[in-house]
């Protein structure tokens, strides 16, 4: 299906000129071809339209070249633009000589094969000491929506961070803090099974309380390999035990050893 008028291209720049967009907080790229030639079409734009941050597709496979659409190509023009990686998924495909099995219900990934795409997520990270200068020029509603973003992902690390530094510029909005760190909280105990508030959570974590570590339930499959090895050990040495040979030997193991405690 045809959803773009190849001979009539959209040169982003002019179009935010055209429709008046100064502000933009977030930018997805997920064109399926030219990705790397949009994103480098807008990288003066990402400063001056004020971007926090964006999700793009991006390939591990290419030439090497300086222009190819890749992860490399992508994430060197990006930190070149203060943006820092904050997520990356890795989608594999099988080769033709053995496919492997698909992971939906249409031809696409597959459980083994070689990376070939993914998803990358850059944020300027606001809280760190090279951005100073540029989270002092954003107001506090900026600063909130860099927050969100975080969240969005589940990087509610990050999240806490922009709302503990900027506390006092983020209440100019009238906003509870402590509140917002307290949904932070929340979200980030849904697979612990726990409910505390924020304060309460970091001082969990100060006493290095065991909700921080895994169940000793849950053991891993390494560990359980090395507990049937030692079963099937102790159950050959049952079996040796018992036999004939080793009753038959037992004075001589005697002699042994008290010839061993005698040693000069």
């Amino acid at each position: 299906m045809e959803l773009a008028d190849v001979e009539n291209p959209t040169y982003l720049p002019d179009f935010f000129e055209e429709q008046s967009i100064t502000d933009i907080d977030f930018i997805k790229i997920d064109v399926d071809g030219a990705d790397f030639d949009i994103l480098k079409s807008i990288e003066k734009e990402l400063k001056s339209r004020r971007v926090l941050g964006l999700h793009l597709e991006v390939n591990y496979i290419g030439d090497g070249s300086d222009t190819e659409h890749s992860f490399h190509n992508t994430d060197r023009l990006m930190r070149r633009c203060g943006f820092d990686l904050f997520d990356l998924s890795v989608l594999n495909y099988s080769g033709s000589a053995l496919p492997s099995r698909y992971l939906q219900q249409n031809p696409s990934k597959t459980q083994t094969g070689r990376p070939m795409q993914g998803d990358a997520l850059y944020v300027l990270d606001l809280a760190s000491p090279h951005l100073t200068e540029l989270a002092e020029t954003l107001e506090p509603e900026k600063l909130l929506k860099a927050a969100a973003i975080f969240a969005l992902f589940n990087l509610n690390d990050c999240a806490a961070e922009i709302l503990l530094k900027f506390r006092e510029r983020i209440s100019e909005l009238e906003i509870d803090v402590d509140q917002l760190l307290d949904i932070l909280a929340a979200q980030t105990q849904l697979s612990m099974g726990t409910h505390f508030t924020y304060k309460a959570y970091m001082e969990a974590f100060r006493r290095d309380d065991p909700v921080f570590y895994p169940p000793i339930k849950e053991r891993t499959a390494e560990a359980s390999r090395l507990e049937e090895e030692l079963t099937a050990v102790k159950t050959e040495l049952a079996r040796v035990y018992q036999s004939k040979s080793w009753r038959a030997t037992a004075p001589l193991r005697k002699i042994s050893t008290k010839l061993s405690s005698h040693k000069p």
